[in-house]
């Protein structure tokens, strides 16, 4: 009988392995996924505003980083960065603003609501801008 209860023990008890390392591949691909998304999410507004060409700056997909300037015509072009660094199995997403000298740590939530928040403001500096042309004329 002690066998009978100790393999059904078992069975029942899943390994804790098992379940961090489904855990960790789990926000690795959740990171991939946030960060195509972003890719993906610029490419799609970039066909209804080709003037975001001259706010997002060319880094190659594999730096996982989106640098985005806060204003093209400006003198300081100033950037803010959108990063996710990988070290070992734990993601990090990162956002560094151009007031500020370093990166800020932040969840994946505040990392894709900052993002949405500079590219809207890129939008609007855009529409305001095509807005004002034909009244320069």
């Amino acid at each position: 009988m002690k066998k009978t209860k100790t393999s059904s023990t078992k069975k029942k008890s899943p390994d804790r392995i098992d379940g961090l390392v489904k855990e960790y591949l789990a926000n690795i691909a959740a990171a991939e996924d946030t960060f195509k998304n972003a890719l993906a999410l610029l490419e799609k507004h970039k066909t209804k505003y080709p003037e975001l060409e001259q706010y997002a700056e060319n880094v190659p997909p594999s730096d996982r980083t989106i640098s985005l300037l806060d204003d093209p015509k400006g003198s300081k072009r100033a950037h803010h960065i959108f990063k996710i660094v990988v070290t070992g199995v734990e993601p990090a997403y990162q956002v560094a603003h151009p007031e500020e000298k370093d990166h800020s740590n932040v969840d994946q939530g505040a990392w894709i609501s900052n993002f949405e928040e500079v590219l809207a403001k890129a939008i609007a500096q855009i529409i305001l801008a095509r807005q004002s042309e034909p009244a320069s004329q």
